[in-house]
C-alpha cells in the first residue's frame, strides 16, 4: 500500500491493524455535510480515486451526499471528495456493508481493492466504532488534528448473540478424548467466547466469529487448542440397538446402517489392497460339504432346490469358497487370492427363521510372487495369511 498523506495513510494503517476498511472524505466538499447509501442509477458514470471513469448500474451500492455520488460502497472512494493537502476538515466513515452486495459491485466494475476483499469475506458488525475512534486518535496524534465531539452511528438493530449448546459427552464422543468441562471452558474463554454453566455448556460467540454457528464449530475450536496431534485414532462403534425394536428412531437406524456400510467398505478395501479379489457364491450349499465344516449344525433346508448340491442354506462361507478354489485350481489357475463377504444362515432353537449374520472367508494358495528370474518363487504359507489378517485388523485399529 503506497503512502499518500497522513490522513489516508492512517485509514490504511487501521485497516491493516484491525481489519476494518475506513474511508476519509473532505468534509468541506460534501453537499449538506451528509452522506447516504443508495443503489446506483443505470447509465451514470463515476470517477473513482484511481482516475478512471466507471459506468454504474443498479447492482452497485453507492455512497452519496445530498447532490451526487461520492464513492462506491466497500470498493473505492471518488475523486470529488478526496483528501488533499488543502483539506482542513475530515469526515471518517466506517461501515459494515453486505458481503454479497460489495462483491457484485466489485465484479461489475472490474476492480478489486484491499477494502473490497475484506468486505467480501464478511465484517465484524461491532468493529466500526472502535476503528473510527482509533483512526481519529492517530490523526490527532500524528497529524495535529482536533477531534470533534460526538459520533454519528446509524445501523440496523443489533442481532442478539446466538446461544450455542455444547455437550461435553458429545465433544468427547466426536474427538475420542476425555477432556474435562473446566478445560473446555478455559479453551473457549481464551478465544473470547462467553461460557455459561447450566448442566451442559451454553456458549456465546464473539461478534467477530461469524463462522461459529453450531455445536460442531465449537468442538472444532476445542480440538484445535487441545492439539490435533494429541487425538488418538479410535474406531467408532455403533450403539447396541436392535434394528427391529419398535422404539428405535429412524435416525438411529440410519446411523447404524451408515456405520455398517462404512465397515464393509473398509473391509473390502483392506483385502483388495492386499491383492485379493472378491467373489460371490450361492447362498445355497451342498449339505455334505457343510458337514465337513461343521457337522453339529442342522442347516435350513430348501423346499424346492434346483439340485442336490444346493439343498440347504449355507451356515458357513468356507465350503463354497473352497469349492471355488478347487474349481479354479483344476483349470490351472495356481496363484489364487479370493475372499467373500456375505450372509450365512444359522438355525435358531425354537424358531422357524434362521439367524442371518455377516461372515468373511478368505483363501489364498499358490506362489507368493509370480515366477521371475529376480527372485525365488516361494509358496504361500500360514504366515502370509497371518500378515493379511494383521493388516486388515490394523485398518480397524484392532491390532493394539
Amino acid at each position: 500500500i503506497r503512502a499518500i498523506n497522513n490522513v489516508v495513510d492512517v485509514t490504511n494503517y487501521v485497516m491493516l491493524e484491525m481489519g476494518q476498511p475506513l474511508h476519509a472524505y473532505d468534509l468541506d466538499t460534501l453537499a449538506g455535510h451528509e452522506i447516504t447509501v443508495r443503489r446506483a442509477e443505470d447509465g451514470v458514470s463515476f470517477a473513482t480515486l484511481d482516475g478512471e471513469e466507471r459506468a454504474l448500474n443498479p447492482e452497485i451500492l453507492m455512497i452519496a451526499d445530498r447532490e451526487r455520488n461520492i464513492g462506491v460502497a466497500g470498493v473505492m472512494g471518488g475523486l470529488n471528495t478526496e483528501i488533499t493537502d488543502d483539506s482542513t476538515s475530515v469526515f471518517l466513515e466506517g461501515a459494515c456493508f453486505d458481503a454479497v452486495r460489495v462483491r457484485r459491485g466489485s465484479k461489475s466494475l472490474g476492480v478489486s481493492t484491499d477494502a473490497s476483499q475484506r468486505f467480501e469475506r464478511g465484517m465484524d458488525p461491532e468493529l466500526q466504532g472502535y476503528a473510527v475512534d482509533r483512526a481519529a486518535q492517530l490523526i490527532s496524534e500524528f497529524g495535529g488534528g482536533e477531534i470533534a465531539v460526538g459520533r454519528i452511528d446509524v445501523r440496523t438493530p443489533s442481532q442478539p448473540a446466538r446461544t450455542i449448546p455444547l455437550r461435553i459427552d458429545r465433544l468427547n464422543g466426536l474427538l475420542g478424548t476425555k477432556i474435562g468441562k473446566d478445560q473446555v471452558v478455559s479453551f473457549l474463554e481464551s478465544l473470547g467466547f462467553t461460557v455459561r454453566h447450566n448442566g451442559d455448556l451454553s456458549v456465546l460467540a464473539p461478534s467477530f466469529r461469524r463462522d461459529i454457528t453450531r455445536e460442531a464449530d465449537l468442538i472444532e475450536e476445542v480440538a484445535r487448542l487441545y492439539g490435533y496431534d494429541q487425538l488418538e485414532p479410535v474406531m467408532s462403534t455403533p450403539s447396541p440397538v436392535d434394528f427391529h425394536k419398535v422404539d428405535e428412531t429412524r435416525q438411529q437406524r440410519l446411523h447404524r446402517q451408515h456405520w455398517f456400510d462404512e465397515v464393509m467398505t473398509n473391509l473390502r478395501n483392506a483385502l483388495t489392497g492386499s491383492g485379493f479379489s472378491e467373489v460371490m457364491t450361492h447362498s445355497f450349499s451342498n449339505p455334505d460339504d457343510l458337514k465337513c465344516i461343521d457337522g453339529n449344525l442342522s442347516p435350513v433346508t430348501v423346499d424346492n432346490p434346483i439340485s442336490g448340491e444346493y439343498a440347504v442354506m449355507r451356515t458357513s462361507l468356507t465350503a463354497n469358497v473352497l469349492n471355488l478354489v478347487r474349481w479354479n485350481s483344476n483349470r490351472k489357475a495356481r496363484n489364487i487370492r479370493v475372499f467373500e463377504l456375505g450372509r450365512v444362515f444359522r438355525p435358531r432353537v425354537g424358531q422357524s427363521l434362521p439367524q442371518e449374520s455377516m461372515q468373511l472367508c478368505a483363501a489364498l494358495t499358490g506362489l507368493r510372487l509370480d515366477t521371475h528370474w529376480s527372485h525365488i518363487a516361494d509358496p504361500l504359507d500360514f504366515f502370509d495369511l497371518k500378515g493379511v489378517v494383521e493388516s486388515t485388523l490394523a485398518r480397524f485399529l484392532l491390532d493394539k
